[in-house]
């Protein structure tokens, strides 16, 4: 699946949603604030629905083709946005274990990635620059609150396009 500015409609988008997440994963718009000279990208308030305490903020940069899975966090919740190029993200669906959605999200998407506790995920990235990714968490990391797969855990196939 991949989400670009002209694909907003899925059954993962949140937008301004009062109801509590039901899924694993939810994709939310973030608001566009136009100005002189560019904008302003409003990620998330305490007021947010995908806010719940903060932890801790950090940026992981991928080089091209390079792959980060399998994760799980037991009780972190996090928040991903692409600061810089473009990833391919593989998140396991909430109600069939034995599938992960994909999804191509750019920095030119606008959109947070809101990834909740249990849920196993990985990325890559797959821009031939620099791919930047941030994570706005409600916990500080720690080993014991995760849990990890090797990559040849899930039968996902990241060449597939």
């Amino acid at each position: 699946m991949k989400i670009s500015s002209n694909t907003q409609l899925n059954r993962y988008i949140i937008m301004n949603n009062p109801k509590k997440f039901k899924n694993s994963l939810n994709v939310i718009n973030l608001k566009k604030i136009n100005k002189k000279g560019g904008y302003i990208l409003k990620l998330i308030d305490k007021n947010s629905l995908n806010f719940n305490n903060f932890g801790e903020l950090y940026l992981t940069k991928n080089k091209y083709l390079s792959i980060s899975a399998w994760k799980l966090h037991k009780k972190m919740t996090c928040n991903l946005f692409v600061i810089k190029g473009k990833f391919l993200f593989a998140i396991q669906d909430n109600k069939n274990k034995d599938r992960f959605n994909r999804f191509t999200i750019s920095d030119q998407n606008n959109v947070v990635l809101n990834i909740l506790p249990y849920t196993w995920f990985g990325f890559q990235g797959i821009s031939n620059g620099e791919n930047i990714l941030m994570n706005f968490s409600n916990l500080i990391h720690s080993d014991l609150e995760m849990k990890s797969k090797s990559l040849n855990y899930y039968n996902f196939n990241w060449k597939k396009k």
